[in-house]
């Protein structure tokens, strides 16, 4: 249960992120919104995981080192600078969805890379999600 109250939480989180991103986007470029969003989220990160998590730190080996060092280069600066350049393009309550792929694509990777299961739900919902954003983005309308 825990786990799906921070999805939840991490959801209006990410929600609220992409209407203050699309406010900030109509003065600044997709570039240094990014850097600066980069910038204040790995300082504030830094220091909340100094205070709670120190002696984490020093045990972080080789391999794991490199996953999360991939996960930051692909995630962070390529990723989220995609994320703002089609929030400023088609806006944030027509791009928010498209992203929901990532759920589709998590699904793929979990049972290729992962050799995660899968069952009727997970198939069923990975459809929904792709037939959601058919819909979104077969709609005709401006930002």
């Amino acid at each position: 249960m825990e786990g799906i109250i921070f999805g939840i939480c991490a959801a209006f989180s990410w929600a609220l992120g992409g209407v203050s991103v699309r406010i900030a986007l109509q003065y600044l470029s997709p570039v240094l919104t990014t850097t600066v969003s980069l910038i204040v989220g790995f300082f504030l990160t830094f220091v909340i995981v100094l205070a709670i998590f120190p002696n984490e730190i020093h045990g972080i080996q080789g391999p794991i080192l490199l996953w999360l060092c991939l996960y930051g280069t692909l995630n962070f600066p390529l990723g989220r600078y995609l994320n703002y350049s089609s929030i400023r393009i088609v806006g944030v309550s027509r791009a928010t969805p498209i992203f929901s792929i990532s759920t589709v694509l998590a699904i793929v990777y979990g049972i290729i890379l992962l050799d995660e299961t899968v069952n009727a739900q997970l198939v069923l919902g990975a459809v929904v999600v792709l037939i959601g954003v058919i819909l979104i983005m077969s709609e005709n309308h401006d930002k």
